[in-house]
């Protein structure tokens, strides 16, 4: 069977859902978007080195698809886009997403979801290596992610659950082979819900993970005991939170074997029809880390990111009905473990501040600009070969035309 890439494979089923959305108003939904973004430090080179600035053009493609089918929900969005430099032809390159997902359930008690995510673009060049600390090739990051969760409602107030969840990042440029990495995590618990607004619980979760592109695979080990919490305290305010106690350990002595307390929690809050507020922290590994926060750069090494905590607050103001104001702030604080001549431990502080406002001129037309600053700092020097200072502004505007 002939192989067909990726990207071919999505514009055909955007194609085909412009068929369904020519006879449907809904569930489908097509769209072109087409953004230009000027970035002052394309390579996010270290500061005292030379930065490049440049203007990326970015034309997609989208399309999506919510469709209930009696107790089952199937969703799907997705994204081609083509990237074009201005003065750097090398990093044009053309990226794709696609995010799918189904919730199902039973006359009885069983439910559940699955969901896929796939995503290549090019990666960030906040490298984390001293071996391409100045890198300024072209070098593609395709993220995978699925995940599949079941649930048996035992009596009224109590549930058992069960998951499975699966990461995978891969690079094109070989220098960045040693990145390539794959987890797997199994979890298992009880939900206790006392009431319409509280819902607890309690379980296990086991996690393997590696880096199988190096020259010596390194792989890790942990497990996990979870506590959660959930606590809509009205309509306006939505709580969520995660304990953990965990144990890591690494195969052949090769990485920080240690226990730690970590955890996130997440503030969803409407003060008025018009105001909204989302604020997240969390505590937790490199590994972890990386797949849910956009302020950090690359984790190359197992050995070295060993805590990271990070926060993100992000608010949205509608001005009128077609206009709405945002900001954002995000943190992150890294441990570093294990630097060769420089002591035992040092820390990198990356910082964004962004503001933007969104237009809606017409139902299916959206037009958007934002400004974001990005700042390192570290009490580690270059020659660390780990983490360095850096900083970069961002500015750009869009415009998406979506027909239902």
């Amino acid at each position: 069977m002939k192989h067909v890439p990726l990207p071919m494979l999505i514009a055909a089923v955007l194609a085909a859902l412009a068929g369904r959305a020519a006879a449907e108003a809904n569930p489908y939904s097509l769209g072109v978007s087409q953004a230009f973004t000027r970035d002052s430090n394309i390579f996010r080179a270290p500061d005292n080195f030379e930065r490049v600035s440049d203007t990326i053009s970015s034309t997609g493609l989208l399309g999506a698809v919510d469709q209930p089918f009696g107790r089952q929900r199937f969703y799907a969005n997705g994204l081609v886009r083509y990237n074009k430099y201005m003065d750097h032809d090398e990093l044009n390159n053309a990226g794709y997403s696609l995010s799918t997902g189904l919730d199902w359930s039973t006359i009885n008690r069983l439910s559940g979801r699955l969901y896929y995510a796939v995503d290549r673009s090019l990666a960030n060049y906040n490298s984390t290596s001293n071996t391409v600390i100045d890198f300024r090739g072209k070098n593609l990051q395709k993220t995978q992610q699925f995940d599949a969760a079941v649930q048996y409602g035992l009596v009224a107030l109590l549930s058992l659950e069960a998951g499975y969840n699966h990461h995978s990042i891969d690079y094109s440029a070989a220098l960045f082979a040693p990145s390539n990495f794959r987890q797997d995590a199994f979890s298992g618990g009880l939900k206790y819900r006392p009431s319409g607004a509280l819902t607890l619980g309690a379980g296990l979760r086991t996690t393997r993970g590696k880096y199988p592109d190096r020259p010596q695979e390194v792989r890790f080990r942990r497990n996990d005991i979870d506590l959660t919490a959930e606590w809509v305290a009205s309509g306006l305010s939505t709580f969520n939170a995660r304990l953990s106690y965990g144990r890591i350990r690494y195969a052949n002595d090769i990485g920080p074997d240690f226990n730690a307390v970590t955890g996130t929690a997440s503030w969803d809050y409407r003060p008025t029809g018009k105001l909204r507020f989302t604020t997240s922290v969390s505590r937790d590994t490199g590994q972890e880390t990386r797949f849910y926060s956009p302020v950090l750069g690359d984790i190359r090494s197992a050995t070295n990111s060993r805590l990271t905590t990070a926060g993100q607050l992000r608010a949205l103001y509608d001005v009128t009905a077609k206009i709405q104001l945002y900001g954002a702030g995000a943190y992150a604080r890294r441990t570093i473990n294990g630097i060769p001549n420089l002591g035992d431990q040092g820390h990198d502080r990356t910082r964004s501040l962004g503001a933007g406002v969104k237009w809606l001129p017409l139902r299916s037309l959206q037009l958007a600009c934002d400004l974001t600053r990005e700042v390192r700092s570290t009490d580690l020097g270059i020659q660390s070969g780990i983490t360095y200072p850096y900083h970069v502004n961002t500015a750009g505007c869009s415009a998406q035309l979506t027909l239902h």
